[in-house]
């Protein structure tokens, strides 16, 4: 079983809506952002991946699963693709509260136009939303891994200045520090970020068709070999090499 974790900004949250007398707003909020998240634990469970944790937090759900962007490409899009298609069972069950009467007709217009924007919202290419980790994914087919992430990395920032725009002229403030967290957190841990993605391959690459390349890329979907004059080096042995050189100049530094 994943864990779960409530975070404390979804208690606020909720207690605000409830203090404003929001009770239907909220209920349909949480409702589209459950069964969006539930649907991308549906279509991992199917793939085999575990799900480690299930958090609620002030912008609804979110589900970490383990290893999934070293699912071959196809899987990964249908995982990453049944959040934003979720919009059908949602628009379904949307339909069957007001047919049973628990939604007026107002939050019924509501929750249809949540529903609509959380599908255009979501597959926006801004990372760590769903479009964001669809760019990435495809574009990890064609280029190398660093190179990637740079792109998906500018491609956020950009994306994040329309947003945060929009956010400002719509007064979503919640929204607007959550766009922008993730924006800085997308440039200032870049290095971090992409260290951790380089250790997280050792031992799960071993599958991968083998892909000779003369100079040192990761290119994600292959297990890489490198030749550097009359040798040839595995990516695994290039990633602890330089793994150990970074200890010893953090070492040589303190």
């Amino acid at each position: 079983m994943p864990k779960i974790r409530v975070l404390f900004s979804s208690v606020v949250f909720i207690a605000l809506g409830l203090f404003f007398n929001a009770f239907n707003y909220i209920f349909i909020f949480y409702l589209l952002a459950l069964i969006h998240e539930l649907c991308h634990i549906l279509f991992a469970l199917i793939f085999h991946v575990k799900v480690n944790e299930i958090s609620f937090h002030a912008l609804g759900f979110s589900a970490e699963l383990k290893d999934v962007e070293f699912l071959p490409l196809a899987k990964q899009l249908i995982i990453f693709l049944a959040g934003p298609l979720s919009f059908i069972p949602s628009y379904l069950i949307i339909n069957y509260l007001y047919k049973i009467d628990f939604l007026s007709i107002y939050s019924y217009k509501v929750a249809l136009n949540d529903n609509i924007s959380l599908l255009i919202f979501n597959l926006l290419p801004f990372y760590p939303l769903d479009g964001g980790r669809i760019f990435e994914a495809v574009l990890l087919k064609f280029l190398d891994a660093f190179k990637t992430k740079v792109i998906r990395s500018i491609v956020s920032c950009i994306v994040s200045v329309f947003l945060l725009i929009s956010c400002l002229k719509e007064y979503q403030y919640l929204l607007f520090f959550f766009i922008l967290f993730n924006a800085l957190t997308s440039i200032f841990f870049f290095k971090k970020e992409y260290h951790n993605y380089l250790l997280n391959r050792v031992g799960k690459i071993s599958n991968y068709p083998i892909r000779n390349t003369n100079y040192p890329k990761i290119y994600h979907f292959y297990y890489n070999y490198y030749q550097f004059k009359d040798k040839i080096i595995s990516e695994e042995d290039y990633l602890i090499v330089s793994e150990i050189d970074l200890m010893r100049k953090k070492i040589k530094k303190s």
